[in-house]
């Protein structure tokens, strides 16, 4: 049976895998690129078309093997989230998020607070595992939590930065048509 050593030991082996991987020191913590690398933490269809390295075979154990440690009721939930989210790359916390939708009913109170956080809403490095997570459990999350997350989408994006951004990339300011449009997707 799996327990948190286990978990540890294939997150070791994967933050190695992370660094020796980089090419030039391209990856620097905590971004590790592993929404592109491996766009979906589940099976999906998403990750199909990308060639298997040992990334992604160890983002596939290091899953498994905490929602395994959990589910033989070895280890709490909330002691693997901890492990998972004192890692400080991306791909830790995109784990961490999808062990938590894996056990919503039993770490609500967990999942309320990382919903209601933010820097994981607006980071879109973990937006699909956010997302999945929010499906999940927004029904079952208190009125002024679920408040909290209606009001971050009625606000929309940062537009400054939309505006920042596409200046920087193109040498052009977006147009307010591109705004508009810009923000109706992010909604």
């Amino acid at each position: 049976i799996v327990g948190l050593p286990a978990v540890e030991l294939l997150c070791n082996l994967l933050e190695k895998a992370i660094i020796l991987s980089s090419k030039q020191k391209e990856y620097k913590e905590p971004e590790d690129y592993s929404c592109i690398w491996r766009p979906a933490i589940e099976n999906h269809d998403q990750n199909q078309n990308l060639g298997r390295t040992i990334k992604d075979v160890l983002v596939s154990g290091v899953r498994d093997a905490a929602i395994m440690a959990v589910s033989s009721d070895k280890v709490a939930v909330e002691e693997v989230i901890e492990m998972l989210e004192s890692r400080s790359w991306k791909v830790f916390n995109r784990i961490a998020l999808h062990v938590l939708a894996v056990f919503a009913e039993q770490a609500l109170p967990l999942a309320a607070k990382r919903l209601t956080d933010y820097k994981l809403f607006d980071d879109v490095h973990l937006q699909h595992e956010y997302t999945i997570l929010l499906q999940k459990c927004f029904g079952q999350l208190s009125q002024q939590e679920q408040r909290i997350i209606l009001r971050w989408i009625e606000t929309g994006p940062d537009v400054e930065e939309f505006k920042k951004w596409r200046q920087a990339e193109t040498g052009v300011s977006p147009t307010e048509r591109e705004i508009a449009h810009y923000q109706a997707i992010w909604r």
